[in-house]
């Protein structure tokens, strides 16, 4: 299968505005992850927690907002994102939270975290805009 479509759209989205390697890099990779899957359903989500980054691949090959990347060498602790139950349920909401809050322990992590480390309790707090 090619990656062909999804690193097309990958680059339409960056000569669209200058704010879309931002975005799609600050809270909003998974976000692109779902685009990038609907011109290539095939492809899957992965997710490095070391960098708190989701991007699409398939096999060894690694799509996001940034174009094409050898996965296994960019993000060698990436794991599938469906292996992680959290991800799915959280995942669609990352580029919505306006922070994160674990209740038990009264913590908040920075909105630059797209999900905070392993830590059950984690929650995503939504700001509605104006």
């Amino acid at each position: 299968m090619s990656m062909g479509a999804a690193v097309e759209v990958a680059n339409i989205l960056r000569e669209t505005h200058p704010d879309m390697e931002r975005i799609f890099t600050r809270g909003g990779c998974y976000q692109f992850v779902r685009i990038a899957r609907a011109v290539e359903p095939l492809m899957s989500a992965r997710y490095c927690e070391v960098e708190g980054h989701a991007f699409a691949a398939v096999g060894a090959a690694g799509v996001d907002i940034t174009g094409a990347f050898d996965w296994r060498e960019r993000y060698p602790e990436a794991r599938l994102l469906s292996a992680e139950p959290r991800f799915e349920r959280d995942a669609p909401h990352w580029h919505a939270a306006a922070f994160w809050v674990n209740p038990s322990g009264g913590r908040v992590a920075s909105p630059s975290v797209p999900f905070p480390p392993k830590s059950e309790g984690w929650r995503p707090v939504f700001q509605r805009g104006n």
